[in-house]
């Protein structure tokens, strides 16, 4: 029999809430005192899987095929909401160490506005298109071969895009990134929120199914974020932001699944069902979901339900 307690109180008064994943075999529990889920399932090399196997079985379309040139076009143009909170730290004689890098689709955009970028991954191929793109340093075999190659070096901005949800040790975790930024270097976390709209706002039971998979161990909301990061004297501004569009959410309303790429949920909405010779109507209309769209996203950021929650912020 397991003994379980909550990762972040040892509160042993937890309540389970599914077995039903996207993938894989496991079981999600609750800390209600945390505002805290984990999950818990058989133990795998979690190296070895990040270095060969996830982008095999994730990926920007749900047919899982895709080559690291597609991953790396299929984001790269949506990196809006991270660019808007990270943009004012920005400057041509700053530093930047992305950990969990993969196609270094965000590094992209913004390689020309600092004076240095590194990426950091477990997956090779994914480091290899990275540089291909970015022309910079790289890291291989994860946040531990930093200090292997880095020799001390200490970064002013370190992201960490929706990582730390994956990391088994978190505590240890942290304090790595701790010893990779300067005295008041500028840390940005990024995680799933466990108050994403359609796992918490609306009734969408098939997405509850989607929404917890075997590879994301820790579901965070603000609270329980926020408990974790004060644990490391860690002080900063909490952000909300939507990725995915009303339209996404149309699709999980009608269709109760997703839909078959990324793209078509990220950015603003295309309403591809007008007719297409119609030209001054359907810019009509489509300005008019846009200005919808902005709006709907905005009020989400709001309410705080949304399906991406950040702190930007230094250790104290």
């Amino acid at each position: 029999m397991i003994n379980l307690a909550c990762n972040l109180c040892g509160n042993v008064k937890l309540n389970f809430i599914t077995s039903k994943l996207r993938r894989g075999i496991g079981k999600i529990y609750r800390c209600d005192d945390c505002d805290y889920e984990f999950l818990v399932k058989n133990s795998r090399d979690e190296k070895e899987f990040y270095e060969n196997k996830y982008w095999k079985s994730v990926g920007p379309s749900v047919s899982l095929s895709s080559s690291y040139e597609n991953i790396f076009n299929s984001y790269v143009n949506f990196q809006g909401n991270r660019l808007d909170v990270i943009s004012p730290a920005l400057s041509s004689e700053k530093s930047v160490i992305e950990i969990g890098c993969s196609t270094g689709h965000f590094l992209f955009n913004i390689k020309d506005r600092v004076n240095k970028v590194v990426g950091v991954d477990f997956d090779e191929n994914a480091l290899e298109k990275c540089q291909e793109k970015n022309g910079c340093q790289i890291i291989g075999g994860g946040i531990d071969r930093c200090f292997d190659v880095l020799d001390g070096e200490k970064f002013d901005i370190l992201c960490c895009f929706q990582v730390l949800e994956h990391v088994e040790n978190i505590d240890d975790f942290l304090d790595k990134i701790k010893k990779l930024v300067k005295q008041d270097g500028i840390v940005y976390i990024e995680v799933p929120n466990l108050r994403d709209p359609l796992l918490s706002l609306y009734e969408i039971p098939s997405y509850n199914e989607f929404y917890y998979h075997e590879d994301h161990l820790h579901y965070f909301s603000k609270k329980s974020l926020k408990k974790l990061l004060d644990s490391k004297n860690f002080i900063g501004e909490f952000k909300f932001y939507q990725d995915y569009n009303l339209m996404n959410h149309f699709n999980w309303w009608n269709n109760g699944k997703p839909q078959t790429s990324c793209v078509k949920g990220l950015g603003n909405p295309n309403i591809s069902f007008l007719k297409n010779n119609i030209i001054k109507e359907h810019e009509v209309m489509q300005n008019l979901i846009h200005k919808f769209n902005k709006e709907y996203l905005k009020k989400l950021s709001e309410i705080e339900f949304t399906d991406n929650l950040a702190c930007i912020g230094s250790f104290n």
